[in-house]
C-alpha cells in the first residue's frame, strides 16, 4: 500500500457513514441504522456549523475514537 492510498482512506467516511447538513447550516454525522454514533441507533452526531473539511476530520475523530463494531456483543 503506498502512502498516498494511506491518506485517502484517512480522509473518507466509512462506507455506510456520511456528512449532512441540517436546516441550520449545521454538519452531522449520520451512520448505519443499527449503530449508535450520539445516544441511539440511527441518530446523528452534531458536529456543529464549520466548513465541510473540519467536519470531516472531526467525523474520523469521532469514528477512531470508538470501539471497534467487532468489540461490542
Amino acid at each position: 500500500m503506498s502512502i498516498e492510498s494511506k491518506s485517502e482512506q484517512q480522509t473518507a467516511l466509512p462506507e455506510g457513514y456520511s456528512l449532512e447538513q441540517d436546516g441550520d447550516g449545521d454538519w452531522v454525522l449520520m451512520g448505519p441504522p443499527d449503530v449508535v454514533l450520539f445516544s441511539e441507533p440511527g441518530e446523528g452526531l452534531l458536529i456543529g456549523r464549520c466548513d465541510e473539511a473540519t467536519a470531516l476530520s472531526e467525523a474520523l475523530d469521532h469514528l477512531a475514537s470508538q470501539p471497534s463494531r467487532s468489540m461490542t456483543p
